[in-house]
């Protein structure tokens, strides 16, 4: 039996439902483009929102500038792939950033999102990441998802606490807590294959978490080559041990990398 999963291409969004309610929306009438994840999508409950970064390569002035969507319908997953130019006054387009997203139904009742980030340099000269540069990718979660708020936020490594979590590396970082009487929970896998691996986290007493694959050391990008981040975040419902998430960690290890 096929899941029942849903596009809906508004303008400049587009939202995906999964198991007949609204489980994301993506959004690029804003800069930058942010996600939009939920939880007892009868409440409209945001669990998790998502900023995609700019502006960290080379410390230049670089304006972005869409340049293609496409939308894909699956029977088993939903998608899309989008392309910007990264543009620089002086040197003239610079990077090709194309991002790939999909949903689909996930375990314990909930949903996934995968997003594949590739950035291809293009230009004649080498692009460097800037010291203290953003994430790739910020998410934001609700106060009742943090420890203030009654929740729990932990690592791959086995540990708990914001500040405990914060700039430790990891495979990855969750947070479960109660919204409306019900227990649920977010998971950021970051695939073993991505550069940095595992990254560095940043998290706050704001609710943000990131993987920084800058933070450490700054990472080149030459000319015509080519990097890739994939990253997995996994909505459930209920409480779920250590030893899920990292068998979810292996499941996306032996996902394919989208083409």
């Amino acid at each position: 039996m096929r899941p029942a999963l849903s596009l809906q291409v508004l303008d400049r969004r587009i939202r995906f439902f999964v198991r007949g309610n609204l489980a994301a929306e993506y959004r690029y009438d804003v800069v930058p483009p942010e996600w939009t994840c939920l939880n007892a999508p009868e409440r409209r409950t945001v669990l998790v929102a998502l900023r995609h970064a700019r502006g960290f390569w080379n410390g230049a002035l670089l304006t972005v500038r869409e340049a293609e969507t496409l939308v894909r319908r699956g029977a088993y997953s939903l998608g899309f792939q989008q392309t910007f130019l990264w543009h620089s006054p002086e040197y003239g387009d610079l990077l090709t950033e194309t991002c790939t997203a999909r949903v689909a139904p996930g375990p314990c009742d909930g949903f996934l999102l995968d997003l594949t980030l590739m950035l291809h340099a293009q230009g004649r000269m080498p692009l460097t990441s800037v010291p203290d540069s953003p994430a790739l990718l910020t998410a934001v979660l609700p106060s009742a998802l943090l420890p203030d708020g009654g929740g729990q936020i932990r690592n791959g490594e086995g540990l708990y606490g914001i500040e405990t979590l914060d700039g430790r590396a990891s495979a990855w970082t969750g947070a479960t807590g109660v919204i409306y009487g019900e227990t649920v929970g977010v998971i950021w896998l970051d695939h073993p294959d991505n550069p940095c691996h595992p990254p560095v986290w940043r998290v706050d007493a704001h609710g943000q978490i990131a993987p920084c694959p800058f933070l450490e050391r700054p990472l080149s990008l030459p000319p015509s080559a080519t990097l890739r981040w994939r990253y997995r975040i996994l909505v459930h419902r209920g409480y779920v041990e250590q030893g899920w998430a990292g068998a979810r960690l292996q499941e996306f290890a032996r996902t394919p990398a989208p083409a």
